[in-house]
């Protein structure tokens, strides 16, 4: 990216902190989206990966930094439906004993994914 997009000093970070910035803020209206009953899940959900999908290939084609942060920060918005939605449905499905399981093992292994080798 540094040789195509242009980046120097900070850019890597500052693409960083706005998609971080962008999946925070995209869990709040994801999560009431999916909660009001207004939006059904199995339109919802594939619309944004569909989003998502479509920005991912739109950030192969840029050729401006600034490009790359407003890419990546709407990127993170439609990615954080994923994480806001598949816990409200989890919760949906399972009793209050049950949903401690399934979340936190997916948390657990996707820690593990990033433990490094011994």
């Amino acid at each position: 990216m540094k040789e195509d997009v242009g980046f120097v000093g900070n850019d890597y970070t500052t693409a960083g902190q706005l998609f971080t910035a962008g999946y925070i803020i995209g869990q709040w209206p994801c999560a009431l989206a999916l909660s009001s009953g207004r939006v059904r899940a199995r339109v919802f959900f594939p619309a944004m990966a569909a989003c998502w999908g479509l920005l991912t290939l739109g950030l192969a084609f840029v050729n401006d930094v600034k490009a790359v942060f407003v890419i990546r920060f709407f990127q993170a918005i439609f990615e954080a439906s994923t994480f806001a939605g598949s816990h409200y449905l989890l919760g949906s499905w399972y009793t209050a004993e049950e949903l401690v399981r399934p979340p936190s093992s997916s948390l657990l292994a996707v820690r593990h994914e990033r433990l490094p080798e011994p």
